[in-house]
């Protein structure tokens, strides 16, 4: 670990040419010690998929010859209907006009229509004896070939099996800090540190779906996305072809009788359950207590240099009315582009805001919001209140720092390594900007809590319900949400019981089902009857499901540990089958195992949540 990683005075540059090689290098590492450990055979697996590719190129070359033949005999039948409906008129018309048709007509019509029918007997010959069963040859082929393949598939699983069960949870955030040390990441939220936060717990309308929480420069964070449901209202169509007849005149003045139409349509609107999801990076710091300010994307970097000019100009008419005004904005003169990037003209208090944003902290912050090409450039709405800085960015991806390894595990050891070390560049690349414009700011770094100073900070296990929120929502939505819910789900959860190594939480699942409903509306048509459109939309009735969920902790709850074959592995999967669920049903998340109960527990079963591993 170098020294020069325990601060980042400049995130740019430092990414640009530090970091981003300095982390790859530790990934590939990370990965190469893995394959080592795990006594994988290299050449043996690259063999295997060798065999798996050139399966799959033989496999698209079948489909591809079966696509032809079904086109060929999509084309025959095509003209296999022609050819019937011409014998089929021309029979018809011989028929209908024997008596005065010419034989000189008859004789070449009646050759025409015998060869063509021999022609048609042809066609089906070759569709039944030839395209079908050729046909039926090649799909027997791509079967025996995807099954091949599969086989295949299977053997290079078996090869990796030791390496893809070596692969722990927290792989990106022990890489994260091993190389930048300032960030100190947490297993899982407890309830200290969300109070620490100032983070209050979710209404029934909100339910989180990921968190991530630690320190920076001794400086507690949350990373959060969660999902909120709300009420809006849905617009339905009908429509409704109405007729009737009118007398009407024709160029020789004739009546005669016309039949008119008509579409109506009709709208009805009705209560449509809304879902979306809102992200946002919680930062506490010392500094400034009493500064609030707010600023949101000024694309600084897709700004020419005389717009550049324009908004500063912009901003010195804003400074002297706001003179005039006694107004607290009081627009930095000798770094007026500063002013234009930041965009920020709401700040409550001059000294504080350039006690923060100094020379250095302004350019640092001129410099990210104007990059394009390394970072995120000007992406994030930044609000401080207090203690609390709130950042929102318009790219936030909870994906990108989910560490399910499952992400890059296969059976190919070359890919695996790519995605494997792909992914965690994307994790540190995603991470590393979000605190970005923290990190550009000289006192952010500088300025550590008292708590944090003086150890006042209490450390206890007991899980947030912000934490328990987003573990819920890894589950398999079937076994927690109700079955006649259509809609997505707001899951909460209550605290049954909480001991020192397990928790039990009541969850409750809240959807909508859907009843289909027929609205009737008069529509009048154009010759003034009256007509009721159907307009079908759907009722949405809330429905709620409730299940317990059992939270096992334990620094020894890793997946490595509870895939390897060993006594560990051996105790839960005889716990779980009694659950009638298995590992691959439940949710690790850290240090934490999480399934849903199914069968009630007996005593033994709660003994064994107690017992320490």
């Amino acid at each position: 670990m170098s020294a020069n990683n325990l601060d980042i005075y400049d995130p740019i540059e430092q990414y640009k040419n530090k970091f981003k090689d300095e982390f790859t290098n530790s990934a590939t590492k990370y990965f190469d010690e893995l394959v080592e450990k795990s006594k994988v055979d290299v050449s043996a697996n690259k063999q295997i998929s060798q065999k798996i590719t050139k399966l799959e190129e033989k496999l698209e070359q079948e489909n591809k010859l079966i696509k032809k033949k079904k086109n060929i005999k999509i084309f025959l039948i095509v003209l296999l209907v022609i050819f019937l409906v011409g014998i089929i008129l021309t029979l018809w018309y011989v028929i209908l006009s024997w008596s005065h048709i010419s034989n000189t007509i008859k004789i070449p019509v009646i050759i025409g229509t015998i060869l063509v029918s021999f022609l048609e007997i042809f066609l089906l010959f070759w569709i039944f004896k030839k395209i079908n069963p050729k046909l039926k040859e090649l799909k027997i082929a791509v079967e025996k070939t995807h099954n091949k393949q599969e086989e295949q598939i299977e053997i290079a699983y078996q090869q990796l099996e030791n390496l893809n069960n070596s692969f722990n949870l927290n792989i990106p955030q022990v890489l994260l800090q091993k190389l930048l040390p300032i960030f100190s990441l947490d297993s899982y939220l407890t309830k200290n540190k969300q109070q620490e936060l100032n983070v209050k717990n979710l209404s029934k309308f909100e339910s989180v779906v990921f968190a991530q929480t630690g320190d920076i420069y001794g400086n507690p964070f949350l990373i959060y996305e969660k999902k909120i449901h709300e009420m809006s209202e849905k617009i339905y169509t009908g429509s409704l072809t109405v007729s009737w007849t009118e007398t009407e005149r024709d160029s020789n003045g004739k009546t005669r009788m016309v039949t008119k139409y008509e579409t109506l349509t009709a709208s009805v609107i009705k209560p449509f359950p809304n879902y979306y999801n809102d992200s946002a990076l919680i930062y506490k710091t010392p500094a400034a207590p009493k500064l609030s300010f707010s600023r949101s994307p000024q694309n600084i970097g897709g700004l020419s240099e005389r717009q550049i000019e324009k908004e500063i100009s912009k901003l010195e008419k804003k400074n002297i009315k706001a003179v005039n005004k006694n107004e607290t904005f009081n627009m930095i003169s000798s770094n007026p582009k500063f002013e234009v990037a930041f965009g920020s003209t709401d700040r409550n208090n001059e000294k504080d805001f350039r006690l923060i944003f100094d020379k250095t902290s302004q350019n640092q912050m001129i410099k990210l919001l104007s990059d394009t090409e390394v970072g995120f450039g000007d992406n994030f709405h930044m609000e401080k209140k207090g203690e609390i800085v709130k950042l929102v960015f318009d790219n936030f991806n909870n994906d990108i720092l989910d560490d399910d390894p499952y992400v890059y595990i296969t059976y190919d050891i070359e890919e695996m390594r790519k995605t494997f070390i792909n992914h965690l560049n994307e994790y540190f690349h995603h991470f590393y900007f979000l605190f970005a414009p923290i990190l550009s700011i000289n006192l952010f770094r500088e300025l550590k809590s008292n708590d944090y100073i003086y150890g006042k900070i209490k450390n206890t296990d007991e899980l947030s319900s912000w934490q328990v929120e987003e573990i819920l929502n890894k589950f398999n939505p079937d076994l927690l949400n109700h079955p006649d819910s259509i809609t997505e789900n707001i899951l909460k959860s209550e605290l049954v019981n909480s001991e020192k190594d397990f928790e039990i939480h009541k969850v409750t699942s809240i959807g909508f089902e859907g009843i289909n409903q027929i609205d009737y509306i008069p529509r009048t048509a154009r010759n003034g009857s009256v007509h009721m459109v159907p307009v079908p939309w759907v009722e949405y009735l809330p429905v709620e499901k409730t299940s317990n969920v059992y939270l096992k902790k334990s620094e020894k709850i890793q997946r490595a540990k509870l895939l390897e074959n060993g006594k560990l592995n051996d105790n839960w999967n005889e716990f779980l089958e009694k659950q009638n669920t298995d590992i691959f049903d439940s949710i690790l998340k850290q240090n934490i195992l999480s399934f849903v109960e199914i069968n009630p527990l007996q005593d033994e079963d709660e003994a064994f949540l107690r017992k320490k591993i």
